[in-house]
């Protein structure tokens, strides 16, 4: 099983799903809830999926009308995953919260979202797809 964990040690996810998908988004609302210029996420199925300790939701309708939420360590403020109706039964997670450095070293960037809002001083990643919005 693999884990995640907030930087005051307190959230904490499992999973046993290995990532299904990984890429980075460039849209103004990853960069808000990051406090980056992109996020990078790590989608993994919700089957095996459990949680550790206090955990605070924000929810917030998007531009599509779906609403999609965050969770975040309410001690520290750790962006942890995301979860919504645009990817049901799966959760995004947020690269930097993986404790098996393994797991992170091996993940492949296949996609950049939201591509033209892609800061400048940002290359893009090779290898990866760009698209124009999340499809």
């Amino acid at each position: 099983m693999s884990s995640g964990s907030c930087y005051c040690g307190q959230a904490k996810v499992f999973f046993e799903s290995q990532p299904m998908r990984q890429g980075l988004c460039h849209c103004g609302e990853c960069k808000k809830y990051t406090g980056s210029a992109y996020s990078v996420n790590v989608i993994v199925s919700e089957k095996g999926w459990k949680t550790e300790g206090a955990l605070k939701t924000i929810s917030k309708t998007a531009r599509s009308g779906n609403t999609i939420s965050t969770i975040i360590c309410p001690e520290c403020g750790t962006s942890m995953y995301r979860e919504g109706a645009t990817f049901p039964g799966q959760k995004a997670l947020q690269a930097g919260i993986l404790d098996d450095m393994d797991l992170l070293n091996n993940l492949k960037m296949e996609v950049e979202l939201f591509a033209p809002q892609r800061v400048s001083w940002v290359p893009k990643l090779a290898g990866t797809e760009d698209k124009h919005g999340m499809n």
